[in-house]
């Protein structure tokens, strides 16, 4: 099936399914309901892979910079939790 082909099956034009596939535009809510009814698959599945996509493109774009920053230990994080979740004394 050619791009045009599917894009007048979705109800889209030929030139939104072409940015899709070359990684130009992303698979939107809208997008994967009609890919999804078309090919028969699920929506979810279409919104997942295109979160995959967005988590390696985040993670080989800035991976140098995630790792400079330093994890909260996680004790000082349960101990501040604990204390904004005490109730507070009236004096």
């Amino acid at each position: 099936m050619t791009q045009k082909e599917l894009a007048k099956r979705l109800g889209v034009s030929a030139r939104l399914v072409s940015q899709v596939v070359n990684e130009r535009r992303p698979v939107d809510s809208e997008l994967a309901l009609r890919l999804a009814r078309v090919l028969g698959t699920t929506a979810e599945l279409w919104l997942g892979l295109q979160q995959a996509v967005a988590m390696w493109d985040a993670i080989t774009a800035k991976a140098s910079h995630v790792k400079k920053l330093r994890p909260i230990a996680q004790s000082r994080l349960l101990e501040h939790q604990i204390m904004e979740n005490s109730p507070t004394v009236a004096a």
